[in-house]
């Protein structure tokens, strides 16, 4: 009996630290062509049922073309931030922080998370498919509504990111 007994204690224990595992531990298949950083965490987080925490502000706006098979979570982020002076944390089973090496103080990081949860803090972007009219590049009058639009310019031969585009509205009469 007292065989039996140890036996359950153990499985127990097993079993709770496997569902315990953080986040960063967890070990997963990743490929992507042409996304930025941010975006790589975002489809993370709804694929892996994960929550980020950074500054967006901090965050490089880094263009990757990768692939990772079998890899832990916090080496697939740490490879991507190579360089960039940003450490990847554990906060608790499901939370990921992406802190700048100089702020690695509970303070620094609780002050993150509270803005997150407020919403002072979000990713640039939406889910959201909106169909539009389009007249010569105007959005036309009976459109729903009108929107901002978050563009990324590729070279074409080597499809990095280019930065400081100017872009012109020209009217030839």
């Amino acid at each position: 009996m007292k065989h039996c007994i140890t036996f359950v204690f153990l499985g127990w224990v097993l079993i709770n630290s496997i569902n315990s595992q953080k986040a960063l531990d967890k070990t997963i298949s990743l490929s992507f062509t042409n996304k930025n950083f941010v975006r790589v965490l975002y489809d993370l987080e709804k694929s892996h049922e994960l929550k980020f925490y950074f500054d967006p502000k901090r965050i490089p706006y880094f263009v990757y073309t990768k692939s990772y098979e079998n890899k832990q979570i916090w080496y697939i982020i740490q490879d991507l931030l190579s360089g960039a002076l940003l450490k990847v944390i554990s906060i608790d089973n499901n939370t990921i922080g992406i802190i700048p090496t100089g702020q690695l103080n509970k303070t620094y990081i609780n002050a993150l998370a509270d803005k997150w949860q407020k919403g002072v803090y979000a990713y640039p972007f939406k889910e959201e498919t909106i169909t539009m009219k389009f007249t010569k590049g105007i959005v036309a009058p009976d459109s729903p509504k009108k929107v901002n639009l978050t563009l990324n310019f590729n070279d074409k031969d080597h499809q990095d990111a280019l930065i400081g585009i100017a872009l012109f509205q020209m009217i030839i009469a």
